[in-house]
């Protein structure tokens, strides 16, 4: 039972790096810059704003289960890349940009 738990959370993973993969692929790909050299800031910002506020939700989801340094771990991390882009997208929106 919990060997096929595991895989289907390792299907889910993997699905999960798919399709944030192919997102900023076609982000990437819809950039309006015409040398096509960095993801557009905008959009960037807005992906790590998610992966941080992700990794923020499932450290607090885990809370009772989780081993404490690993949740620690991601709560300090996701509150970095929250508090950074959020910083961020005040600076850009202080810019007019």
């Amino acid at each position: 039972m919990a060997c096929e738990t595991a895989k289907k959370r390792r299907a889910r993973l993997a699905g999960a790096v798919l399709v944030t993969a192919v997102v900023t692929a076609l982000l990437f790909l819809a950039e309006d810059t015409p040398e096509k050299r960095y993801l557009n800031p905008l959009y960037l910002d807005a992906l790590v704003l998610v992966a941080g506020l992700g990794l923020l939700g499932d450290a607090f989801a885990q809370a009772r289960t989780g081993r404490l340094y690993s949740l620690l771990l991601r709560c300090v991390v996701g509150a970095a890349m929250t508090t950074i882009h959020v910083l961020q997208f005040a600076f850009d929106l202080c810019r007019g940009l």
